[in-house]
């Protein structure tokens, strides 16, 4: 019994760790070729370099300190705070007006994979 218990609970936070990722793999293949054509869209192709800046920002700020936050404390409340922070800069980013309203809730998609980059 406690054996199918265990592998039930693997099969659940494998299926959780492959949506997560999911979303993270979305982002990359949809997103970001469609990148262009949104910011030119938006009037800011002459400053479309702010998206990567701001992103790679977030991304050298948010790993150690996320991932030193997730050692201590446990990495699924910091992965399900990653999601839905994730899930809120993706409504942001949709539903901009201008290109300045963009920039700043594309980084806040980068939350989401950071603590499933640690190792376990």
């Amino acid at each position: 019994m406690a054996k199918s218990a265990t592998g039930n609970r693997r099969s659940i936070i494998f299926v959780g760790l492959v949506l997560g990722m999911l979303v993270a793999v979305t982002n990359q293949t949809i997103v970001s070729p469609a990148m262009p054509v949104i910011v030119a869209d938006l009037g800011g192709l002459e400053h479309y370099s702010w998206i990567a800046t701001s992103t790679l920002l977030a991304v050298a700020v948010s790993v150690p300190v996320v991932g030193k936050l997730s050692d201590i404390y446990g990495r699924r409340g910091f992965y399900i705070a990653g999601l839905i922070i994730f899930m809120l800069g993706s409504i942001l980013a949709g539903v901009a007006q201008g290109f300045w309203w963009l920039v700043v809730p594309v980084p806040s998609r980068v939350w989401v994979w950071v603590p499933s980059r640690r190792s376990p």
